[in-house]
């Protein structure tokens, strides 16, 4: 389905061509004014012998350009648009949810500088490569919670990453079954259990 009519994008910007308008005033006012002097000087065939060398047609072409120029800009400005389609887009990417260990055991150095920023490296390099779909950040130690639901802002979920601390986790031990269980029910949010957030995960914790 498509349409065929003009529209404007930047209509906000239309109070440019107020602009316009009071140069081409000032325009014509100068040369209506610039005439009136010469006629008040004296012999007018005289005046335009001295002055032949400037041509006022000229000076109108030269004016005229400049206004249109500008004119021109303004409507670029306001961004027209001509005709409608509209088209289904398909996203072919796929949902994927990032499970990601936040035990005591991820600080450990045995890759520089520990386990969970290098995690994180790898991870963010992973989403580089992504086209389309959705990510979710579930992290888990002795509990799990869901960080940031499905989402295709890939600049959130690298947000989320950076700014992940292993003393977030309110339970500590590595229950990596529960994580899974919990993060199948990301990709069905009806099958949300209680706990499924961080504030029910420290909530649990505290209970503890």
């Amino acid at each position: 389905m498509s349409g065929q009519e003009l529209t404007f994008a930047s209509g906000s910007a239309a109070w440019l061509f107020g602009i316009v308008g009071a140069l081409l005033a000032l325009v014509v006012w100068h040369f209506t004014w610039k005439a009136k002097v010469i006629a008040r000087l004296g012999d007018r065939p005289l005046i335009q012998r001295m002055t032949a060398s400037t041509s006022t047609t000229a000076q109108w072409v030269k004016w005229s350009l400049l206004l249109v120029a500008i004119a021109l800009v303004v409507a670029a400005l306001l961004r027209p648009q001509y005709g409608t389609r509209e088209a289904e887009i398909q996203n072919r990417g796929i949902d994927t949810v990032i499970v990601l260990d936040l035990s005591k055991s991820m600080m450990v150095q045995d890759v520089a500088p520990n386990r969970l920023k290098a995690a994180i490296v790898e991870l963010e390099s992973v989403l580089d490569t992504l086209s389309g779909g959705r990510v979710a950040l579930v992290p888990f130690a002795g509990t799990a919670f869901t960080q940031c639901l499905l989402t295709t802002d890939m600049d959130a979920i690298r947000s989320y990453l950076d700014d992940l601390r292993v003393e977030d986790m309110p339970i500590g031990g590595t229950r990596i079954g529960n994580a899974l269980k919990h993060a199948l029910t990301v990709f069905d949010p009806e099958k949300r259990e209680p706990g499924s957030d961080k504030k029910d995960a420290e909530k649990k914790a505290k209970e503890l």
